[in-house]
C-alpha cells in the first residue's frame, strides 16, 4: 500500500469511527434515563455497567463488519480477559463509555473514545462527547479539530484549562484518542521517564510544550503498573 493508499484508508476509517460515535452517543444519552445495572471491576471506584459492555459490542460489531481484518482493544473486553495486546495489525483502541462513574450517576461529563493505530503508531482519534454533542477528532499531519474547527496548544496553555496532565495507572484506551489530538494541537505526549509514549506502559505526561513535559517528568517518582499487554483479565 503506497503512502497515498494509506493515507486515503485512514481517513476513511476514520470517518467511519465519526459515524459510531455519533450513533453510540445516542445509545447513552438513552441509558442514562434509565436505571443502571452497576458492577465493580478491580477497585470499588472502577464501575462497569450494562451500558459500557453493550456500547462497546456495538462499536466493535460495526467496525468489524466494515473492517474484518483489523483487531480490537475495548476496555470492557479487555477487563473480561481477552488479551489486550498492540500488534503491527490496524487496530481499534476503544473507551466504549469514557466516564463510568459520571453515568450512573447521571452527571453528563461522558464521552466515546476511538484510537486507531497501524504498527503500533496511533494514526486518528476520535472523542465525541454525548452530552454536549462536542467532537473532537485528529489525523496523523492533519490537524485536530473540534467540531470542524481546527484547535492548537498556545506556548503555555492546551485548552486553557491547564498546563500539562500526568497520571500512572491508567490504561490505552484512556490516552489513544487524546493522545493524537494533543499531538496534532501542537502539544506534547510522552512517556513519565521523558522517552516517546508507550500505549501499554499505563502511565503518560502531556504537556503545550517540551519544556513544560520535561519539567513534569523532572518531578516525577517512578510508579510501578502492570503493563496492558501483560497476563490478561483486570489490569491493577
Amino acid at each position: 500500500m503506497t503512502t497515498s493508499d494509506s493515507d486515503k484508508c485512514w481517513r476513511e476509517c476514520m470517518d467511519v469511527a465519526v459515524e459510531v460515535a455519533f450513533r453510540v452517543g445516542k445509545v447513552v444519552q438513552e441509558a442514562v434515563k434509565h436505571e443502571k445495572n452497576v458492577s465493580t471491576k478491580s477497585t470499588p471506584t472502577d464501575l462497569v455497567t450494562e451500558a459500557d459492555q453493550q456500547v462497546e459490542e456495538l462499536i466493535i460489531s460495526t467496525l468489524r463488519d466494515k473492517f474484518p481484518s483489523h483487531r480490537f482493544i475495548g476496555e470492557e473486553s479487555s477487563a473480561a480477559g481477552e488479551k489486550c495486546i498492540l500488534t503491527d495489525s490496524p487496530s481499534w483502541i476503544i473507551d466504549p463509555i469514557d466516564g463510568t462513574c459520571n453515568f450512573v450517576h447521571s452527571f453528563p461529563m461522558v464521552a466515546v473514545s476511538i484510537g486507531f493505530a497501524v504498527k503500533k503508531e496511533l494514526e486518528f482519534g476520535v472523542i465525541y462527547h454525548c452530552f454536549d454533542g462536542t467532537l473532537y477528532t485528529a489525523r496523523k499531519g492533519h490537524g485536530a479539530f473540534c467540531n470542524g474547527v481546527r484547535i492548537q496548544v498556545s506556548k503555555e496553555k492546551a485548552t486553557g484549562a491547564a498546563e500539562a496532565y500526568y497520571q500512572y495507572g491508567l490504561h490505552c484506551w484512556d490516552i489513544a484518542a487524546a493522545a493524537v489530538i494533543i499531538r496534532e494541537a501542537g502539544g506534547v505526549v510522552i512517556d513519565t521517564t521523558g522517552g516517546p509514549l508507550d500505549l501499554m506502559s499505563r502511565r503518560v505526561v502531556a504537556a503545550g510544550t517540551h519544556e513544560m513535559a520535561n519539567y513534569v517528568v523532572q518531578q516525577l517518582q517512578p510508579i510501578s503498573y502492570k503493563r496492558d499487554d501483560s497476563d490478561p483479565g483486570v489490569q491493577k
